[in-house]
């Protein structure tokens, strides 16, 4: 039985961001070479010995099997030991981080699925380590990474929480990927919303942009998100789902019906 293993995602500096194809899976060569290629990035400067491709980011894993498992770890791991003292194997792996701050992306995919399993008490272990040292860019990347993986919603609903913890650094990060209006993206609206260290206009904005989809789940968590803002503020994004939805669109009817006592006024 095969099983996928994080190992690194490569970013190039500033970039543009678009996701406009569907992630494949690569599935020629040597089990070393698969890899999953998310193309989210415009004609991304990116270094060639990362990345065989110039267009977007590629997220590198190596598919293992029982009998061979040729992930590059960049630092010791032991399941076992980790079940028996989270705490003192977090702590030593912070520690690594601190003293070479270029593992914190390896560290991320290695830390990131333990926020899905295991008890409450050790996921917000996790949660709380990840919070010290964790990239943006390296949470969405391990949250799409898992989700593509197995198609579960959970990892972008786990990322979403964790990149609203982050705070105002995590907003270029929610901004590009907001913007290619992807189904995904649904499940980042909140942490867009409440994201209160950033100006309620660039969130209204970015809302707005969103409201162009013609995802209906994505349209409707817009207009749940809408009730963090008056009435005021959320009728420019209001009227985007109102005019942009289609005739059986419920989050298109329910804006029209918020906007009704304003027009009436």
């Amino acid at each position: 039985m095969s099983s996928g293993i994080i190992d690194q995602a490569v970013f190039p500096p500033n970039p543009t961001w678009t996701l406009d194809q569907t992630p494949r899976l690569s599935t020629g060569g040597s089990a070393s070479e698969r890899q999953l290629f998310v193309p989210i990035g415009d004609r991304a400067r990116i270094d060639s010995a990362a990345c065989s491709s110039a267009w977007g980011f590629q997220f590198g894993f190596e598919v293992a099997t029982d009998d061979s498992a040729t992930a590059i770890d960049l630092f010791p791991w032991d399941d076992l030991e980790f079940e028996r003292s989270p705490r003192s194997v977090l702590r030593g792996r912070l520690f690594d981080v601190v003293r070479d701050p270029d593992q914190r992306s390896s560290l991320t995919g290695r830390l990131f699925p333990h926020l899905l399993k295991g008890p409450p008490a050790r996921r917000r272990l996790v949660h709380e380590t990840l919070r010290w040292f964790a990239a943006p860019e390296d949470v969405l990347v391990n949250s799409l990474l898992l989700f593509f993986r197995y198609g579960d919603a959970e990892p972008l609903t786990v990322g979403a929480g964790l990149l609203l913890d982050l705070g105002a650094q995590s907003w270029p990060v929610l901004e590009a990927f907001a913007r290619t209006r992807r189904p995904e993206c649904a499940y980042f609206v909140t942490a867009i919303a409440v994201l209160r260290t950033v100006d309620v206009q660039k969130r209204l904005d970015l809302l707005k942009c969103l409201a162009r989809s013609d995802d209906p789940e994505l349209r409707w968590r817009i207009l749940e998100a809408l009730n963090e803002f008056s009435l005021d503020e959320a009728t420019p994004v209001l009227e985007a789902l109102a005019q942009d939805g289609g005739l059986d669109d419920a989050a298109s009817s329910a804006a029209k019906e918020r906007l009704e006592p304003a027009s009436e006024s």
